[in-house]
Order: C-alpha cells, then sequence, then structure tokens
C-alpha cells in the first residue's frame, strides 16, 4: 500500500532529465533534519531556517506534489495527501489571479512555493493515511500524465489543413453538458489549466494563416474571452484524450508515445542550433583576438 513515507519513489521515478529540464525542478531548498520539526510538537512546529539542498543528491527528502498547474516539489515533512496540493492550487491562484489567461512559467511557481514553506504550520497537516481504492486509481493516472508537464509549442514550418480540419471537428461541441460524477472526480487535477491552454493553442494554430506571434496574440485573446464553464469543457476534453492514449501536436491526433519521440527530436534540433550558435559566436572571438 503506497505510503507518505514512499512519497519520495514519485521523485526517484521520475524521468530526470526531462522534469528538470522543464523548469520544475529546480535546486531547492529544505529544511536539515537536525532543524525540522517533529510534525505537532514544539511551538505550532514552526519552521526553522532553509538549508539549500539539492534534488538530485537528495531525492528521498522531496516530494512531487501535482497540482492543477503542473508538479512541483516540496520537503517530506510539508507533505500531506491533498492538502498540500490544495494549498498550492489557492497559493497560485493567490499569487497570479490572471493565472488561466496568462499562464506563468513553472520555474516562477516553483519560486513561490518556496517561499510559502516557511510559513507552514507542521502541526495542522493531516497525518498520513492509507490511500483508497479510488485514490491509489488517481496516482497511477498521475503518473501517466508526468509526460504531459511540458508541452513543446514552435513555429510550424508547415500544416496540414485536412487533418486539422478533420481534428477541430472533435470539439467541444460533441460534449456532453452534464459529464457524471466518476469522470469528474477521475479527471479532476490530472490535467491544469495550463496544459488546457496548450491544448486549445494548438487546435486553433493549425488553422491560423497569421503569423506565429500575431497568431498567439489572438488566440490568448479568444482564450480570456472563454467561460470558465468552456474552459472546464475543453479541460475534460482534453483529459478523456489523454485517457485513450492519444494527444495532440502542431492539430493532429497522435499517440503519446509518437509525440515523445517528435518532441525529443525538436530538443535534438534546438541543441544542434546552440551548438553551432556558439561555435559561430566563439569564432567571432578568437578572430577579435587575432585582429
Amino acid at each position: 500500500m503506497f505510503r507518505i513515507s514512499n512519497c519520495s519513489l514519485i521523485v526517484q521515478n521520475l524521468n530526470r532529465k526531462t522534469f528538470l529540464n522543464s523548469g520544475t525542478l529546480t535546486s531547492l531548498r529544505l529544511y536539515s533534519s537536525a532543524s525540522t520539526p517533529t510534525r505537532g510538537r514544539g511551538k505550532k512546529g514552526l519552521s526553522e531556517p532553509f538549508e539549500e539542498r539539492n534534488i538530485e543528491e537528495y531525492p528521498n527528502e522531496f516530494c512531487a506534489v501535482h497540482t492543477n498547474y503542473g508538479w512541483f516539489t516540496v520537503p517530506l515533512h510539508y507533505y500531506g495527501y491533498d492538502w498540500t496540493s490544495n494549498h498550492i492550487n489557492k497559493l497560485v491562484e493567490d499569487s497570479f489571479p490572471d493565472i488561466a489567461e496568462n499562464p506563468r512559467d513553472k520555474f516562477v511557481i516553483q519560486q513561490k512555493v518556496d517561499e510559502w514553506i516557511p510559513s507552514v504550520d507542521t502541526s495542522i497537516i493531516p497525518k498520513s493515511h492509507k490511500l483508497t481504492k479510488r485514490e491509489g486509481q488517481k496516482i497511477k493516472k498521475e503518473e501517466l500524465y508526468r509526460k504531459q508537464l511540458k508541452v513543446e509549442i514552435e513555429p510550424k514550418a508547415s500544416k496540414d489543413s485536412k487533418s486539422a480540419s478533420a481534428n477541430e471537428k472533435k470539439t467541444i461541441a460533441s460534449m456532453p453538458e452534464e459529464s457524471s460524477k466518476e469522470v469528474k472526480e477521475d479527471i479532476a487535477g490530472i490535467v491544469s489549466y495550463t496544459q488546457t491552454w496548450n491544448y486549445y493553442f494548438s487546435l486553433k494554430y493549425a488553422k491560423s494563416e497569421e503569423p506565429y506571434l500575431i497568431a498567439r496574440k489572438n488566440i490568448s485573446q479568444s482564450w480570456a474571452s472563454l467561460s470558465p464553464a468552456t474552459k472546464e469543457k475543453y479541460r475534460l476534453e482534453y483529459a478523456q484524450l489523454l485517457l485513450s492514449g492519444r494527444d495532440i501536436y502542431k492539430g493532429k491526433i497522435i499517440t503519446i508515445e509518437e509525440k515523445e519521440k517528435k518532441n525529443q527530436s525538436f530538443a535534438k534540433y534546438k541543441k544542434t542550433l546552440k551548438e553551432k550558435e556558439m561555435k559561430r559566436k566563439q569564432e567571432l572571438i578568437d578572430l577579435a583576438e587575432n585582429d
């Protein structure tokens, strides 16, 4: 049975290279074991000064927490099932009221979480408990959606209008007005509104004839004008797409495995460009020094 003591296994089992490069995990602060108060003891169990720790060196001392805005990490002593994710959701929404229309970089949100941790009263964090069958199923589904933490959106070189048109037909228009309570509970918390925005952008951008920057501005305005209920329908639609083992890439519906390969290829392409740019800069520096 999954317990709080095993929470760090989530961190250990994550694809660290992908997760770290996504900007989700950074060099995080963590209380030292000597100064960390025992939960429920002392004066409200309030926190002591931070010590700098690196998650790759101390994975057992961190816990990955899934929120409506992606994955973030907290020290194990400050984790409570659902309690932590709910508080981080509220922290993000209070700190960035326009987060739905203007998604923030995960690095920025992680910094906000780091700043919030010292204010946590550990004595009020619910004690760990054995997970129910439903909670266990939710964790398994969250494992699947780790791969969706960072969606690459880059200017397109070409587009398949027929494919885009076909995919656009699978819109929220076909979604029922009322989704069952069970489906909503299963999907809740898995797909964030940042991920939903990326899904919405990919759908609309595939049909756009405008330059990237102009299209992004117009699509952002269109997204901002949507009602919360409509955004929620897009979120459920995207979650159901992922549950079927598929995802969207440049307006096309493909398997999650195919998308992962394409993202890896694009990352390799960007790395090659960066290396060429650095080489060119070094050549210019050498040229200037020789002159």
